[in-house]
């Protein structure tokens, strides 16, 4: 089914097929393209994994009930360097912490949603499919407009595991870095076509310098934290005067 990516999802289905087989069908369509871009990288954890000594079952576990790529990265380079589990458990968990960010800032959008699809969607809002739900607006008010493209997503995610994992003898250690990069280009090839308003643009200009600053100063977690709420921050203070902009114009125009 070809749906128009310009326009909402809600547009495509009527009011009682809102929770339908067309509404998963269209928003996993929104999905393969981060499905393609996942496949690689986690062919890559799957490889690195095997080489760091974990088994396939270990890596794949890694990926279905953590399911974070950078975060999954570290744990392989700190097993791989005998660091203890409480050492990579905490440092994990520290990376995802820019995760409790995505679940606030989609918390208006899921309102009448039950507290079991909260838990479904906040699971699969990676930093990717949060880029593609965060900047879709209405089109993603709906629980399966939401959990399609996620689902979607961590199938490839699991799938690309297993292939990396039991094909690690197979193919050569010289890939697995260059695929690494696939998960920050996929980022920034979703992020771009969103700039298209200065409050958006600002945010992500904040949020990358702020990135960047702190992670050159050796701190790679908390730059992502930091980047990520000052990012957030300054974005919706300049939406927020934007739309008061508006209003006063409005309200002016209307006197006149």
């Amino acid at each position: 089914m070809h749906h128009d990516a310009s326009k909402p999802l809600a547009s495509s289905v009527g009011p009682s097929e809102g929770l339908g087989p067309r509404a998963w069908a269209a928003a996993r369509q929104y999905g393969l393209p981060i499905a393609v871009g996942y496949f690689p990288v986690a062919a890559a954890f799957g490889l690195l994994a095997r080489q760091s000594g974990l088994s396939v079952a270990e890596a794949v576990f890694l990926s279905t009930w953590v399911y974070a790529g950078a975060s999954q990265f570290l744990v392989v380079g700190m097993v791989a360097a005998g660091v203890p589990w409480t050492g990579w458990f905490l440092a994990g968990a520290f990376m995802n912490l820019r995760h409790v960010l995505f679940a606030v800032a989609m918390t208006p959008h899921w309102k009448s949603w039950s507290r079991w699809q909260k838990a479904v969607a906040g699971f699969g809002l990676t930093d990717e499919v949060y880029a593609v739900v965060a900047t879709g607006g209405r089109r993603f008010s709906r629980f399966p407009e939401v959990v399609g493209p996620a689902a979607t997503a961590y199938v490839s995610w699991i799938a690309g595991t297993v292939v990396g994992a039991w094909g690690s003898l197979a193919f050569p250690q010289a890939l697995a870095k260059p695929l690494e990069f696939a998960l920050p280009a996929l980022f920034l090839a979703l992020l771009v076509p969103s700039l298209t308003t200065r409050p958006t643009a600002l945010a992500a200009l904040v949020g990358g310098s702020v990135s960047l600053a702190v992670s050159l100063m050796g701190q790679g977690s908390w730059g992502i934290v930091l980047g990520g709420v000052l990012g957030a921050l300054v974005g919706g203070l300049a939406a927020t005067s934007r739309r008061r902009g508006e209003a006063r114009g409005r309200e002016e125009g209307e006197a006149g």
